[in-house]
């Protein structure tokens, strides 16, 4: 039988949303909003016009949504708001937070379970929570057919596909309606406040693996001499106080060197003489 297992939210409070828009030049235009909240349908939701201002309103759960505005058949972003986010085709998007930003930009915990038809040893899962990069997160096999993973996202809406051996497929257990560019489609993940909080972990003073990227090695191991190589890995944004690499002849503290809205960067230069090939973090 195939056990698939996915988390579904249930219901939430939702907030009614006015979105407005402004055309610079008078007259009659056709209006309609594009975002995470309609799948990023191009004629689903028309704005009206009231008096020369054109709106809408949407009831919305709590979250953060990229949306953009076609006017006339032309792609804009809101110009009243002031954060923006890559459109994945060299533009941006706009962005909006419905509800508490402390709910928000918690991490919460998505469980994913994936049951591939031939028996493999790998598979994993890319989309926009991680860049579309294929050798970010992997699933932990649990049967010859039978995935599963934890991720660790903010509340707001995902496209992702799984990396089954060497193909791209849709999650059957996801609404997949959204192209993907190739001739395909994408699956969507909502993740919502009804996902259980992931807890801050800084100064508890212990030893995590939860919530760090499983990562192939040769992805973050970058060679340096015949000596010497600098290990560089991450963690959640502000979710950890310090990683330690351990290793066959003790631990060295990894320094952050660069972080963004979502994640931190760690390295350290380890000197291999003396070492072999066990180590952790």
């Amino acid at each position: 039988m195939k056990n698939h297992r996915s988390t579904t939210p249930a219901l939430e409070k939702k907030y009614s949303v006015k979105f407005s828009y402004q055309p610079l030049i008078a007259g009659e235009h056709n209006i309609y909003l594009s975002g995470d909240f309609n799948n990023f349908a191009t004629s689903e939701t028309k704005l009206l016009n009231r008096n020369g201002i054109y709106e809408t309103i949407l009831d919305l759960a709590p979250g953060r949504y990229s949306y953009k505005f076609i006017v006339d058949d032309i792609w804009q972003t809101d110009p009243q708001t002031s954060e923006f986010t890559a459109d994945g085709f060299g533009g941006q998007n706009s962005v909006i937070y419905i509800g508490e930003r402390d709910e928000i930009d918690a991490l919460r915990i998505v469980e994913i379970q994936y049951y591939s038809e031939n028996p493999l040893n790998e598979v994993n899962i890319a989309g926009t929570f991680n860049n579309w990069n294929p050798n970010s997160d992997r699933f932990k096999k649990i049967t010859n057919n039978l995935f599963k993973i934890d991720l660790l996202l903010k509340i707001g809406t995902y496209e992702f596909k799984i990396k089954d051996g060497e193909k791209w497929k849709i999650h059957p257990d996801f609404p997949s309606h959204n192209e993907d560019g190739f001739s395909g489609f994408n699956s969507t993940l909502n993740v919502s406040s009804s996902h259980t909080r992931y807890p801050n972990i800084q100064d508890q003073g212990e030893i995590y693996t939860f919530g760090l990227f499983s990562k192939d090695p040769l992805s973050y191991i970058d060679p340096l001499d015949s000596d010497e190589v600098a290990i560089v890995t991450k963690s959640y944004k502000e979710n950890v106080d310090s990683l330690l690499l351990v290793t066959s002849t003790g631990e060295k503290r990894m320094q952050r060197f660069h972080s963004n809205e979502d994640l931190d960067y760690y390295r350290v230069v380890l000197n291999l003489a003396g070492i072999d090939d066990n180590c952790g973090f």
